[in-house]
This record gives structure tokens, C-alpha cells and sequence, in this order.
């Protein structure tokens, strides 16, 4: 009897093995792509990015990356180039349930005074 149920058990297990394995692979999969936002950096809170988006129908939510050693920014600057109010796109993936920036850009937003001096030119 004893070597039924085991056999039993052994037999589940090699079925249902590749099964667990296979929903792992496919959790990490979904946890690894890149998304892309665009908003105004609402706050910087150590290392943690909380920034606003406005939808087309103004509605703003808001999305908090977690910046780490990797993250990259625009060439020769850092976090601490960043500040609320400042309009960025960030590239982030979710690992272990977390927002993983991996990117953080500045985004130029030209002043009027720009834009016609270069009408202008």
C-alpha cells in the first residue's frame, strides 16, 4: 500500500512538474517587459520616483519606480539632477511585484521665446 502511494505521488509530481515550471517562466516573462510612461515627477522620496500622468481626457494617476545602481539617465546626469515638477519619460520593468526604473529621461520642453527664435534663424 505504502508503495502505491508513493508510486502515486511520484507519478503526479513528473506530470505536474513542467506544468509549475512553465508558469514560472511565463510569470517572469510578463514581469520582464519594458513599459514606457511619460509625466511630471510629482516626488523623489530616497531612490523612489513617483510620477503623475495625465490622460488625453485629464485624469492623472500616478506610477512609483524604484531606482536602482542601474538605472540610466540622460549623459552626466543622476538622480539628484531630477525634481517635482520636471517632465520625464521613464522606461521601468516590474521585478519581485516592484516598478524597476530603468530609464529616466528629462524631457526639453521648449519656451516660446525658443521656438520663435528658431522660426526666426
Amino acid at each position: 500500500m505504502k508503495n502505491s502511494i508513493w508510486l502515486v505521488t511520484m507519478m503526479v509530481m513528473v506530470v505536474f512538474s513542467p506544468v509549475v515550471t512553465m508558469a514560472d517562466a511565463a510569470m517572469e516573462a510578463m514581469q520582464a517587459q519594458e513599459t514606457v510612461v511619460e509625466g511630471t515627477i510629482a516626488g523623489i522620496d530616497n531612490g523612489i520616483v513617483t510620477i503623475s500622468i495625465k490622460a488625453a481626457d485629464e485624469t492623472v494617476s500616478e506610477v512609483v519606480v524604484e531606482t536602482t545602481s542601474e538605472t540610466k539617465y540622460d549623459e552626466g546626469k543622476a538622480l539628484v539632477d531630477l525634481k517635482a515638477g520636471d517632465s520625464v519619460t521613464v522606461a521601468y520593468e516590474v521585478k519581485d511585484g516592484k516598478n524597476v526604473a530603468l530609464s529616466i529621461e528629462k524631457n526639453v520642453e521648449e519656451t516660446t521665446s525658443q521656438m520663435k527664435a528658431e522660426v526666426v534663424e
